[in-house]
């Protein structure tokens, strides 16, 4: 498992009530996330930056990580 810093982008659908299941469930497609924000809105387009937990099976192939020694991996 790692931590992950991550950003991305969401067209929300603009149910204001499903607005946070809406935003958690297309993080946990990167992995599961410890804390997320918007960090700019065009439209419905919204930009996220998150933190997830991935697990090795998550990780894409030119990804590199750092683990709990500060030692830089490459995932390939």
């Amino acid at each position: 498992m790692t931590l992950t810093w991550i950003t991305t982008t969401l067209t929300w659908d603009g149910s204001l009530s499903q607005l946070i299941p809406q935003i958690q469930g297309h993080l946990h497609t990167h992995g599961t996330p410890l804390r997320w924000a918007i960090t700019a809105v065009n439209g419905r387009e919204l930009s996220l930056e998150a933190v997830v937990v991935q697990d090795a099976t998550q990780w894409p192939e030119d990804t590199k990580t750092c683990g709990g020694n500060g030692v830089i991996n490459e995932n390939k």
